[in-house]
């Protein structure tokens, strides 16, 4: 397992189309165990772990990262921290949209 996780981090780091898993650690090592548990001698063990991440990463949406210490748009003295509220019935946590 720990010899095949290399060779994913590298793939995750080449393909355009696998990077969206970068973040999803834990799932990664459940598709690989499930990978090993399924294998059944059909072709090249690491095609198979390829495209069984290709495919089953089709439903993840990527993350995104983002700086709140960048500045808003129409004001460079302001920065988007100064904009973030909390909702205080869900909790969610979001940036306050100015109209």
């Amino acid at each position: 397992m720990k010899l095949v996780s290399y060779t994913v981090n590298d793939w995750l780091e080449r393909y355009y189309f696998l990077t969206r898993w970068q973040g999803y650690e834990e799932e990664v090592q459940k598709q690989l165990e499930g990978c090993v548990r399924r294998y059944r001698y059909t072709g090249s063990f690491c095609n198979y772990i390829f495209r069984t991440l290709e495919y089953a990463g089709r439903g993840i949406r990527p993350f995104y990262a983002y700086s709140l210490d960048e500045p808003v748009a129409h004001d460079a003295e302001k920065r988007k921290i100064e904009d973030v509220i909390q909702d205080v019935e869900t909790n969610e946590i979001q940036l306050y949209a100015r109209s």
